[in-house]
């Protein structure tokens, strides 16, 4: 080991003990960036963006500029298992969108009212209370000899409300009435909207009559769409023929969504959301209607959803399983057999590959290979348990890595790279007191919010945090000393803070005076100058040795030798 050299650098193995780490794994990494360089260099630091409310706990971000999350407007909830997924509808002209919490239940409201500070709406379309009279008219269509001679029917009408934004509730009972296909119909009793519900006021009735196909089979057909006005009074005659209606109703099951926990949005307009051990789905691009024969039920309590494609992911306190389809009314159910509880709901984070979350054996990815626990071989179960605490995560998309802050915990965060490069790092944000994390989706960083104030993480113009980088224990068959070393930097990057570019300390075990090996800091100084050779202490040898990086520059290379002629050789 005459010159050894460090770089490029990597995250931690923690399952790895110190001496059995590849050369470029680290030991311990906090905040270091990994973002495949090689290069060490620290995670940028927090840019504050917004001042809330006390007790504000999730936020959901109404973009001005999309990829900057210090503009904007800022939705604020005190319950952090807020869910918010936007208009799934179709060039959506409202721009609605739709919360969902335990606290809450499900709610929505368009951009314009939310930007007034204008109460939100219940989801939902309530179906009519009460059913429309109808009967013929005396005297109206063919009559020969004072006899009717059109063709005797038995006709059945029903009505729906329409809101202001075109959504459509579940009918009224249907009424009955016999008269001659050429008649008009006098229609009356119309149902008033209803009072004492946040449901959005109602625009329209639109009325449905029935025809009887040759084959024997009754459908409703739509009539017409009546502007609504008071009730009292009014009244309609219908006087359209049977060859000229041609849609038929699809609002017969649309029911307004019960009472949930939570929401995702699936591909293909669907909302998907829990209760207890149901999921429930809503009709394909109708976000307001959620028909009771579409809810699947899995064995074990639910505790949040993910999806990856059309896969949606259901994490329990038991066994997980998925759901998967593109139409909402012909959702296949998978459940699995593996117990892999779901300790927090805020640790479930969806990406392209499948859904992560955390639960006693590690972190789980579901993907379409099944469930997996990734970082078995990376961190493993104990040290998951005893240093992860996986049920405090509160968890993100952060570059393509799972992005987490624990909450109430010694250790306040990690970035986990898998599965392609296996790499955790520790995370120390520099702030006091609990940390919430929700997802920007509009610039795809994490925000933090930290007492009253949230932080934008990973802004691409904030500078880089100090960040600290511990080598493995390398070993030798034989003791010797270590005499010189070089740190290559980045020069024309400003130290953090002022101080000096980098600190570097080195570790080596001696003999100590009871004749056992003792792990000693044989050096700790700034480092001032790219390339430059420096001594390090002669006078002992030792079998054991370890290296830390104190990086307030990009550190690209350390290179550790012998003497220096080695060095300068190496």
């Amino acid at each position: 080991m005459a010159v050894l050299k460090l770089g490029p650098f990597g995250g931690m193995w923690p399952l790895r003990s110190a001496r059995a780490l590849p050369d470029n794994v680290a030991v311990a990494a906090t905040n270091v960036r990994t973002d495949g360089t090689g290069t060490l260099h620290g995670v940028k630091a927090l840019h504050a963006v917004k001042t809330v409310a006390a007790g504000t706990r999730s936020v959901f971000r109404i973009p001005g500029t999309p990829s900057d999350p210090s503009t904007g407007f800022f939705m604020e909830f005190t319950d952090p298992d807020t869910d918010v997924v936007r208009t799934p509808i179709v060039n959506d002209g409202f721009r609605r969108l739709y919360w969902c919490s335990p606290s809450t239940g499900l709610r929505y409201n368009t951009e314009t009212r939310i930007l007034a500070g204008t109460t939100h709406y219940d989801l939902g379309v309530p179906a009519p209370a009460t059913t429309i009279t109808a009967q013929p008219v005396a005297g109206t269509g063919a009559i020969v000899n004072g006899k009717n001679t059109g063709r005797p029917v038995t006709r059945s009408y029903m009505v729906t409300f329409v809101n202001i934004f075109g959504e459509e509730g579940q009918p009224s009972n249907p009424v009955e009435v016999n008269g001659f296909n050429d008649q008009t119909y006098l229609l009356g009793s119309f149902p008033a909207a209803p009072t004492g519900v946040n449901s959005a006021p109602i625009a329209k009735w639109r009325v449905y009559r029935t025809i009887t196909a040759s084959s024997g089979a009754t459908t409703f057909f739509k009539v017409v769409d009546i502007n609504y006005v008071n009730p009292v009074g009014f009244t309609y005659q219908d006087t359209s023929l049977d060859s000229s209606l041609i849609t038929q109703i699809e609002s017969v099951n649309w029911a307004a969504p019960p009472a949930m926990d939570g929401i995702v949005a699936m591909p293909n307009g669907i909302i998907a959301g829990w209760k207890g051990n149901t999921v429930y789905f809503s009709e394909n691009y109708r976000p307001h209607a959620w028909p009771a024969e579409y809810a699947v039920t899995v064995q074990y309590p639910i505790v949040g959803l993910g999806v990856y494609g059309s896969t949606l992911v259901v994490c329990t306190t038991g066994f997980p399983a998925t759901i998967s389809g593109v139409k909402s009314n012909t959702m296949s159910l998978n459940e699995t057999r593996i117990p892999m509880p779901c300790l927090s709901r805020r640790s479930i984070v969806s990406m392209p590959e499948g859904v992560y979350f955390a639960t006693t054996e590690g972190l789980v990815l579901v993907s379409a290979n099944g469930p997996a626990v990734i970082t078995k071989d990376l961190i493993g179960r104990d040290r998951w348990n005893t240093v992860y605490t996986p049920s405090a995560i509160c968890a993100a998309v952060y570059e393509g890595g799972y992005f987490a802050i624990q909450r109430g915990q010694s250790l306040r965060g990690f970035m986990l790279r898998m599965p392609e490069d296996g790499a955790v790092v520790h995370l120390d944000p520099a702030l006091t007191g609990d940390i919430d994390v929700v997802q920007d989706v509009w610039s795809g960083r994490p925000l933090l919010i930290n007492g009253t104030t949230v932080y934008e993480y990973g802004r691409p113009a904030s500078p880089d945090v100090e960040c600290t980088w511990r080598s493995k224990e390398f070993q030798s068959p034989q003791p010797f000393n270590l005499g010189a070393f070089q740190v290559f930097y980045d020069e024309s990057v400003s130290p953090i803070g002022g101080g000096a570019p980098v600190r570097f300390r080195v570790w080596a075990y001696l003999l100590g005076n009871t004749g056992e090996t003792v792990r000693t800091l044989v050096f700790d100084q700034d480092y001032t100058r790219s390339g430059s050779t420096r001594r390090l202490p002669s006078g002992f040898v030792s079998d054991i040795w370890q290296f830390e990086i104190v990086a307030r520059v990009p550190v690209h290379g350390v290179v550790v030798a012998s003497s220096v002629t080695e060095l300068r050789n190496g």
